[in-house]
């Protein structure tokens, strides 16, 4: 959703506060596995890791402390919804309505009579769309669709091997002796949050672990 109204903000919001219903906790949209990439039906344990980290996002997402969408509103009026806890691995019924549920927030924010003195007019889907089959087609017409700001992590998740895990917990890729990772692909959920603050806490962590194995590793030639 798009408006032009000058106000510079970021609000990040719990599902329990964004929805008027707790359509995204039901079995049939929250925990289908119908729509997994055929590689998580053929691998248990991916599949298995999969199933913990619904469990945790369910968890999450139940309350009022962890934001479920993020409502970006710049000083040239541009509001953007987006979805912080995505259930996707290609695709999940629940962010499409945690999507269509953010949208709906935000039309209700610029409806408010405070507001109307700034004259905000919607251009992103369009006040014409109005279902919510109707604001999807939109926003997929106009192009207005968008990987979470592309803020991408989890691809070499940090998570025993089990769980589908690529890292171990000393940074070090599993069946390898000397290949590490440091970057967000290591996060295995997706956080509510901008990257660059929660990386630089990794950065920190990792450099930790590497300067004790370099510590290790002297006291060990020491004693040869």
């Amino acid at each position: 959703m798009s408006s032009r109204l000058p106000v510079s903000r970021s609000r990040r919001i719990s599902l329990l506060s964004v929805s008027t219903y707790r359509i995204t906790l039901t079995p049939k949209l929250f925990f289908s596995t119908d729509h997994l990439p055929p590689v998580y039906k053929n691998n248990p344990n991916l599949l298995r890791g999969y199933e913990a980290a619904k469990t945790i996002t369910a968890e999450l997402l139940s309350g009022t402390k962890a934001a479920a969408v993020e409502v970006l509103m710049n000083a040239f009026g541009l509001a953007i919804s987006a979805v912080q806890r995505p259930l996707s691995r290609g695709y999940n019924p629940a962010d499409k309505t945690m999507m269509i549920e953010a949208g709906k927030w935000t039309r209700r924010y610029w409806q408010n009579p405070v507001l109307a003195r700034f004259s905000p007019v919607e251009v992103t889907p369009g006040v014409a769309a109005q279902t919510d089959k109707e604001t999807v087609h939109a926003l997929l017409k106009q192009d207005a669709l968008t990987i979470i700001f592309a803020h991408q992590s989890g691809t070499c998740s940090m998570l025993p091997d089990k769980y589908g895990g690529c890292v171990r917990s000393d940074l070090r890729v599993y069946g390898t002796k000397k290949l590490s990772i440091v970057d967000a692909s290591i996060i295995p959920l997706v956080p509510a949050t901008h990257m660059q603050a929660t990386m630089y806490a990794v950065a920190e962590k990792a450099a930790d672990i590497i300067k004790l194995r370099n510590i290790f590793w002297r006291s060990v030639k020491k004693m040869v």
